[in-house]
């Protein structure tokens, strides 16, 4: 009587775990494409609309033009993901608005993000409200607010510092929206190269820890880029190397990429991502 006692309770505790903490997203899926093809080495990165769930102030690559954009990406981790937006940058308030598809198994994960940055001489800031709809993810399915802020900062002779906070303001359970802090910095030699490097972590969930990222571009020709990057996970997800091809011009921007998780056998994906510039 008394073995079958505790085997209920420790029933009832698994199912209890699994439905409090199974269910949440990695912290990858705020990447989107531009920052898988870069292993999520990005928040010192001013780079492409997927800005929005990472650091806002990146949208200031933007001055003085418009873009119009989207991607599709097949991940590890079983994600599929799709996703569109546009941005003004022609007034000083550099405003943007995307919408991203992210499916994990059953859950579905509906996300409409609107936001703005503004530069100085000091520097970008930016913020970004994140309105997310869940479907798959049974008492937590509807509709959520989160938002993102952060600042990126050159420093000299090409170097960035940046950093950028997620969901810290919100009241929702921590493994559904986790607040997450990131911090990075990135070098560009123009014509040549541009590395970038992130620390981030995420909060009040069991197991986290700080992970790393390492990503670059290796400029050659007039409009080719190789990209890539690697992460090292330090927080039971799994390590994640990326490569890429990406092709720029003066009216566009066209990149595909190739990842693997490193810690899981076979678990491979790709993603294509397009923007066009006015």
């Amino acid at each position: 009587m008394k073995n079958v006692l505790l085997s209920s309770f420790a029933g009832f505790i698994y199912i209890m775990y699994v439905s409090l903490f199974a269910q949440e997203l990695p912290s990858s899926a705020n990447w989107g494409a531009g920052g898988w093809t870069r292993a999520g080495a990005i928040v010192a990165t001013p780079y492409d609309l997927d800005s929005l769930q990472s650091n806002p102030a990146g949208l200031m690559r933007y001055q003085k033009q418009s873009s119009v954009g989207g991607s599709y990406n097949k991940l590890p981790l079983n994600l599929d993901e799709w996703s569109a937006g546009v941005v003004d940058g022609r007034t000083a308030v550099i405003g943007a608005f995307s919408f991203d598809w992210l499916e994990r198994g059953d859950i579905i994960r509906k996300a409409y993000n609107i936001g703005a940055a503004y530069n100085t001489t000091y520097g970008a800031a930016g913020f970004a409200a994140n309105f997310y709809n869940f479907e798959g993810m049974n008492r937590y399915n509807g509709w959520h607010l989160s938002q993102t802020t952060g600042i990126l900062v050159p420093v000299a002779y090409g170097i960035n510092i940046a950093a950028a906070a997620k969901s810290f303001l919100d009241n929702e359970p921590d493994t559904l929206l986790p607040p997450q802090f990131s911090t990075g910095v990135s070098f560009t030699k123009e014509g040549i190269l541009i590395f970038s490097f992130q620390a981030d972590r995420r909060f009040e969930i069991p197991s986290q820890d700080w992970n790393y990222s390492f990503g670059g571009d290796l400029l050659f020709k007039d409009f080719y880029a190789i990209r890539g990057g690697y992460r090292i996970d330090n927080s039971k997800e799994t390590d994640i190397w990326s490569v890429g091809l990406v092709m720029t011009a003066p009216r566009f921007e066209i990149f595909g990429f190739y990842t693997q998780a490193s810690d899981i056998a076979d678990d491979d994906g790709f993603g294509l991502s397009a923007a066009f510039l006015f």
